[in-house]
């Protein structure tokens, strides 16, 4: 059965139409029952989408209107893998029922809870909106939409402090969605339109060495890079991690990670497949991230907290996946991507499961448990996380390092294999007071709803091991 193009607009209607029922629905456990349903049809569907679909892309105009003066959403098949992962972690987040209402809900009343997944579900339709959309102005549309969405969400927790986090990425968040405006107008100044196909194909015919244009591209790409926290533009995030709860941040974390590669790998078009004559600039950028891969291995390595080490591996990993974007490698690009959202989100959940983490230096935190079943899956979650053989980790770094080889990189060989290892003394000192016991501390009992997310995390992880030629496949 083939798809129908409107079936794309679907996975960003479908959110919209709930995120409005909800805000009516006045039982707590109702509004709860029925957004599990839907995050639950949301993935499946969206599943079902990418299992029939077809080479290349889908579009979409709006009207019939043609893309150069309406707006058009086309989604290829790495967008649509992001698409199904995005509903992936909106299940999964609302499937946590008990701690949301142990640290969500309990502020809020009951007959507004509602209102919380409305406010929800209308972030996440404006996260699937910006990896549908081709046109750049409704972009920032939806930015707005899923940023105003995100800063409510994030103040939703019966800790006061998480409201000065709200505040924080308001104020962060603005300035970032300011930069990609301002990009979007200049390159509307120079190409006269706001479509990125029509934009690609403007400067493809004609080669334009454009200040306003050039100007536009680095508003652009710095708006995306605050909006991630990349290094240096990271300082405001480490206080949104630590004053927000730990499993709102799995949801907006990981969504906003995924969909800022998207668009920075998307973008890169724009400037790559038009400076590929000029390699100086190539090289000066391929050199300046190893150099920033280096430094920051080196700042994790050194660093004792929590915190400041999961901060800064986002910023590492942005750089390991730019690499792979300049060297046009789509296997490796996205197969590490997927790999490492599922990696933070079981970070994340070690920080839930374990709160001595958010303010202990790692050196000073100490764990006693008798249950052999919680030694073996933190085992297991290492192994995953640091990247030991035959995980994904392993697999997609090793491919890397052979790539990287076989192209004559030697330099970026280098550095890779440094930071490699030492991600993985890294990690081996978050997760050290985990697997090396000390049985003078207080015994420490893992809740069973908390235990049951890492689980299925990790079983997400074996079934991406199992099939990940998925990926190889994948040729964009």
């Amino acid at each position: 059965m083939s798809i129908f193009p409107n079936w794309i607009l679907l996975q960003v209607i479908a959110p919209i139409i709930w995120g409005i029922f909800s805000a009516i629905c006045f039982n707590k456990k109702l509004a709860w029952i029925l957004s599990l349903i839907i995050a639950f049809i949301l993935f499946i569907f969206s599943y079902y989408l990418l299992s029939k679909f077809p080479f290349g892309s889908i579009e979409y105009n709006f009207g019939g209107w043609q893309r150069d003066i309406g707006i058009e959403y086309s989604v290829n098949k790495f967008g649509q893998i992001l698409i199904c992962l995005l509903n992936f972690i909106l299940l999964f987040f609302i499937s946590h029922k008990k701690l949301l209402d142990l640290n969500i809900f309990s502020p809020i009343n009951d007959k507004r809870v509602g209102v919380f997944f409305s406010i929800l579900f209308f972030a996440h339709a404006g996260y699937i909106g910006i990896l549908s959309t081709n046109d750049l102005f409704n972009l920032y549309v939806f930015l707005e939409i899923s940023s105003l969405a995100s800063y409510s969400i994030i103040a939703q927790s019966k800790e006061k402090k998480s409201l000065i986090a709200s505040y924080d990425y308001l104020l962060t968040g603005t300035v970032g969605a300011t930069f990609i405006l301002i990009g979007i107008g200049f390159i509307f100044l120079v190409t006269g339109s706001l479509n990125i196909s029509e934009v690609f194909l403007f400067l493809n015919k004609n080669l334009i060495y454009s200040r306003v244009l050039y100007a536009g591209i680095i508003f652009f790409i710095l708006g995306f890079l605050l909006k991630l926290a990349f290094f240096p533009f990271h300082f405001w995030v480490m206080r949104v991690y630590k004053l927000s709860h730990p499993l709102i941040i799995i949801y907006i974390s990981s969504v906003s990670t995924g969909i800022g590669i998207f668009w920075l790998s998307k973008f890169s078009l724009l400037i790559f497949d038009n400076i590929n004559h000029n390699f100086f600039y190539l090289s000066i950028l391929q050199n300046l991230i190893l150099a920033l891969i280096l430094v920051i291995s080196l700042v994790i390595f050194f660093s004792k907290r929590f915190l400041r080490i999961l901060v800064f591996s986002s910023s590492i990993s942005i750089c390991y996946i730019i690499i792979m974007i300049l060297q046009k490698n789509h296997y490796l690009t996205y197969y590490y991507l997927v790999t490492d959202i599922l990696n933070k989100i079981l970070l994340f959940l070690i920080l839930l499961i374990f709160p001595q983490f958010l303010n202990t230096d790692l050196d000073q935190i100490k764990f006693s448990y008798k249950n052999p079943i919680y030694h073996f899956i933190i085992y297991i979650t290492f192994a995953f996380i640091s990247g030991l053989p035959i995980t994904n980790m392993f697999i997609v770094k090793l491919s890397m390092l052979e790539f990287l080889i076989s192209k004559g990189f030697v330099s970026e060989f280098i550095v890779f294999s440094i930071s490699f290892a030492l991600s993985f003394l890294y990690y081996f000192r978050i997760f050290q007071p985990l697997m090396i016991l000390d049985h003078g501390a207080s015994s420490y009992k893992i809740k069973k709803y908390e235990e049951y997310g890492v689980i299925f995390i990790l079983f997400i992880q074996i079934l991406i091991l199992i099939f990940n030629d998925f990926f190889q496949k994948l040729n964009i």
